[in-house]
């Protein structure tokens, strides 16, 4: 496994700066069987291996590690040993191994003798002769819990962005949504902004308490998805205002949606004691021409709102362009 008379600690021991290898003193001078005994007592996997990358010396860890022999691993390339989608990858880092940079760590999927996967990491290092030293761990522990940490983060971040009774996205996250629908400038499909809010709630509050007042707005919640479909962004933006930002074509396509919302929230909803029946007022603004950022789009859907509150016939109005 070693050069004729060699020793692994050949390749890879330096003497400390101001010792002379073997002097007396020097606790890491170059002593055959001090070398081996540490090599083969590490609980990392140490290899060292060829210019083609096949494995020369492999220490006794590798069966607990990576539950390989050392018989099984010597002669074996990365091909043998690494997850097909993690292959390249590592053997770039083999490309990238220089006089300049003669270290590396990576992480990789470890094929396992039952076929599983497991992460290891290992550093190399790549000697003046062409020859690699590298040191392999086991990482999946540390992947686990990554992985977890992840997963956790973007449970958060979601929850950030969702409102927390209905599901729907809150207000950050509509405002991010109409953001990002104008950031892509007017060669963008025509789509709209709705801003729904519901007439006589507060009076659901009132009489027949919050927990009442939660059902309407769950329900409302779901009335919404039916009518809009996958494709549109619902969002609550506080009490009991909704919002849409969908593709709209053309205003009577929006006085069409406007319609069919108004008739959908209009049919009674069971809170148990009694059947309520409420009714709405909708303000719509189409994009990208009613509106040069986020904020004046919303205004005016918002204008659009008050004007049908006001008029009480509609229950709708399409901001006009041209108007406030």
């Amino acid at each position: 496994m070693n050069r004729p008379g060699a020793s692994p600690s050949d390749s890879v021991m330096m003497a400390p700066c101001g010792h002379e290898p073997g002097s007396q003193g020097d606790p890491l001078a170059p002593d055959p069987a001090l070398f081996r005994l540490l090599v083969e007592n590490a609980t990392d996997v140490l290899v060292l291996a060829d210019a083609t990358l096949r494995r020369q010396y492999v220490s006794p860890a590798c069966l607990s590690v990576m539950g390989y022999t050392q018989e099984e691993l010597l002669g074996r390339t990365p091909a043998n040993l690494v997850h097909p989608d993690d292959l390249v990858r590592v053997m770039a880092v083999f490309d990238r191994l220089s006089v300049e940079h003669p270290t590396a760590t990576s992480g990789w999927r470890l094929i396992c003798p039952d076929g599983a996967h497991r992460w290891m990491e290992t550093t190399y290092r790549r000697l003046p002769d062409g020859k690699l030293v590298g040191v392999v761990r086991d990482i999946q522990r540390r992947k686990e819990i990554e992985e977890r940490l992840e997963e956790a983060l973007l449970r958060v971040e979601r929850l950030a962005m969702r409102d927390s009774l209905t599901g729907l996205a809150n207000r950050r996250c509509f405002l991010d949504a109409v953001d990002q629908r104008i950031a892509r400038g007017p060669a963008t499909a025509p789509w709209g902004v709705l801003i729904i809010d519901l007439d006589r709630f507060k009076s659901v509050n009132d009489q027949y308490g919050h927990a009442a007042g939660d059902l309407v707005l769950i329900e409302i919640a779901g009335r919404l998805r039916h009518i809009t479909g996958p494709d549109a962004m619902i969002a609550r933006l506080g009490g009991d205002e909704f919002a849409l930002l969908l593709d709209i074509a053309s205003v009577s396509a929006a006085s069409g949606l406007a319609e069919a919302i108004i008739a959908a929230v209009r049919m009674p909803i069971d809170i148990g004691p009694a059947a309520v029946v409420l009714g709405s007022s909708i303000g719509a603004a189409l994009g990208p021409q009613d509106g040069a950022d986020t904020g004046a789009t919303l205004r005016r859907a918002d204008t659009a709102m008050y004007e049908a509150k006001r008029a009480a016939c509609t229950g709708y109005r399409v901001f006009a362009a041209g108007e406030g």
